[in-house]
């Protein structure tokens, strides 16, 4: 294999930009066609494609402005440093047409390989086509970072305490976490049927951070397992059932969770209230991914309450 990257625009190199595209975001991230295509953009754009021989494997495209975007590179192609070299050779460009700074959106899944490449990023959350985002920057030529910019919710790093208040933000600060290949996740859900825990990306998140890890593990109790095996978080610790242990205490009255030993999440019980009496439970969670002492101690909590729990009736797991 011998991967060259070419700098080119969207009339020499539409098609295969069109292929990896529709493959990436259209086919694999179900992306609707209709967000996906805006030719007016494309065609101003500056496009940085990789190439195996004449195909078109990866692309990435760059504007005035310094907004990057669209990086994506075919699966098959992938865990060869492709990427990375996208984002090098895009930023060698702008530093060539002297932009003092790299801009995206990056997806939540991806901010573990933009702060490993120097990105600086935001902390709030939005949605770009039903996926969690954040706004990430890079200084080009000795410029600094947009003064609101840091390491929002990098593991060890940012140790301010965040408020999750939208499934926006309890998802993507899972996703970013996540993302970060933790050395273990614990997590205990009073309510595990609210549908935060069933999200499609973070399903697909917690496979791959199992995958990604011989001996990886996740640490699961619940306060009940009710009506609960059809949903889809354990529908698939059923299909992973050798690295997803779920245990049932009917004690744990407050969601919670840690991600290695520095990052925790724990539900306001603060914010409860007459929602609760209702049976719709407030998500608010507060969250920290630089602070040991907190994460020691709910670990400990974890620990405990998964040890004195039982194995699900409703949840049979099969041990291989």
């Amino acid at each position: 294999m011998s991967i060259r990257m070419v700098r080119t625009n969207w009339a020499d190199h539409q098609q295969g930009i069109r292929d990896v595209r529709d493959r990436v975001y259209i086919q694999e991230q179900q992306i609707p066609p209709e967000e996906e295509w805006d030719e007016a953009a494309d065609q101003v754009a500056h496009y940085v494609v990789a190439q195996d021989g004449d195909r078109t494997i990866g692309c990435i495209r760059l504007f005035d402005d310094g907004h990057f975007g669209r990086l994506a590179v075919l699966p098959e192609y992938r865990s060869a440093g492709i990427g990375q070299q996208l984002v090098e050779e895009v930023k060698a460009l702008a530093e060539s047409m002297s932009m003092p700074l790299l801009l995206a959106s990056a997806q939540c899944t991806a901010m573990s390989f933009y702060w490993q490449l120097g990105f600086y990023n935001d902390g709030h959350f939005y949605l770009d086509a039903g996926i969690p985002h954040l706004d990430i920057a890079l200084p080009l030529n000795t410029s600094l970072p947009p003064e609101d910019y840091q390491y929002a919710y990098r593991i060890g790093q940012d140790n301010n305490r965040h408020t999750l208040s939208s499934a926006c933000e309890v998802v993507g600060f899972l996703l970013t976490q996540l993302s970060q290949q933790p050395t273990s996740v614990m997590l205990a859900l009073s309510d595990p049927e609210n549908p935060y825990w069933h999200h499609p990306l973070l399903i697909s998140a917690l496979v791959k951070y199992l995958r990604q890890g011989k001996h990886r593990a996740i640490h699961l109790v619940i306060r009940h397992d009710n009506h609960i095996t059809d949903l889809p978080l354990f529908t698939m610790a059923r299909r992973v059932d050798s690295k997803v242990k779920v245990m049932v205490n009917s004690d744990v009255d407050q969601t919670q969770g840690v991600f290695g030993r520095e990052s925790w999440f724990a539900e306001d019980q603060s914010q409860t209230g007459s929602e609760a009496s209702q049976g719709a439970r407030p998500m608010q969670l507060q969250a920290n991914a630089a602070d040991a002492r907190t994460t020691w101690t709910i670990q400990q909590a974890l620990t405990n309450s998964f040890n004195s729990g039982n194995p699900s009736k409703e949840l049979p797991l099969r041990h291989l």
